[in-house]
């Protein structure tokens, strides 16, 4: 399941349209479309892999703790809002440990 719903490719469209306006160079905005592809890929691929029983990625330590992570959002859906990292749930406190 790829998670580019229209809002987010218009939101993404939208800032480019808006560091063009202000005159940003022709590579920085390549740069943003193909960094906002890229971590949307491999944002949709790890959380799809959440939801596997068995996955390759469960061999390492930092997938089986994001993944720990992410269930805590799912009994608790107020919570843990990121998939690869949880910067802004701390800054919203909006993270939350796991019970483990």
């Amino acid at each position: 399941v790829i998670l580019f719903i229209p809002f987010v490719i218009i939101f993404i469209a939208f800032i480019c349209f808006l560091l063009w306006l202000f005159g940003t160079p022709i590579w920085v905005l390549i740069f943003v479309i193909f960094e906002s592809i890229f971590i949307g890929i491999s944002n949709d691929f790890v959380h799809d892999n959440f939801h596997l029983k068995k996955t390759w990625l469960s061999r390492f330590k930092w997938f089986n703790k994001l993944k720990t992570l992410h269930f805590e959002h799912h009994d608790d859906t107020n919570t843990n809002f990121g998939i690869l990292e949880f910067f802004w749930d701390k800054v919203f406190g909006t993270f939350k440990k796991n019970n483990l």
